[in-house]
């Protein structure tokens, strides 16, 4: 249910925040009827095998003995600063740098809360997962678009221009709270605890 819901979430946190750029930005999607079942097939795989090493390093062993010691605190900020820099570009000015680190450190919080509420990597993959394999159909920005079956248009942002990162912000920030304050029942991952 965790893997489920939480590549749905994921996929639905990344529609929203793709909503809001367009809306902030007066750009919009076309279909390129560029869908190829193969080629989805393919994405999808790759982006699973991404997530799975990256949810296995980041809220892996070290996050996982970094809570057990030192507390969630200490292990979200420990994780949340390589996670950002894995991110970086070589060709990103300083302002992209720093927003990307944030972006970025802001879903390293997320999956981190995500772990700690469920004490089980399903429902990090699962959102990450669904975050990046709906990143890879659904543009934010023109720099975005590629072999995906939807291309941005009417943009007048540019590769370097941050806007389109900002909408990421308050929809991660409201993710996580309501991940923190969800149900414990909610997140189980059995199916006895939802019937009793």
């Amino acid at each position: 249910m965790q893997l489920f819901f939480g590549f749905l979430a994921g996929a639905i946190l990344l529609l929203g925040t793709a909503v809001i750029t367009n809306k902030l930005t007066g750009q919009h999607w076309i279909l390129t009827k560029n869908i190829d079942p193969i080629q989805i097939l393919m994405a999808f795989l790759s982006c699973a095998l991404s997530v799975f090493v990256q949810e296995f390093t980041y809220r892996g062993y070290p996050f996982q003995t970094l809570l057990n010691h030192y507390g969630k605190w200490v292990a979200q900020v420990v994780v949340i600063i390589p996670f950002g820099i894995m991110h970086l570009h070589w060709n990103m000015n300083i302002g992209m740098m720093t927003l990307t680190v944030l972006s970025t450190g802001l879903g390293s919080l997320l999956f981190g809360e995500a772990y700690i509420r469920t004490k089980s990597l399903c429902l990090p993959i699962a959102l990450h997962l669904g975050w990046n394999f709906a990143q890879t159909y659904i543009p934010r920005h023109i720099s975005q678009n590629g072999s995906g079956f939807m291309e941005v248009k009417g943009s007048s942002l540019q590769p370097d221009d941050s806007l389109f990162l900002l909408p990421y912000f308050p929809v991660v920030i409201l993710a996580y709270i309501l991940l923190h304050f969800m149900k414990e029942s909610w997140l189980s991952n059995s199916v006895e605890s939802k019937v009793s």
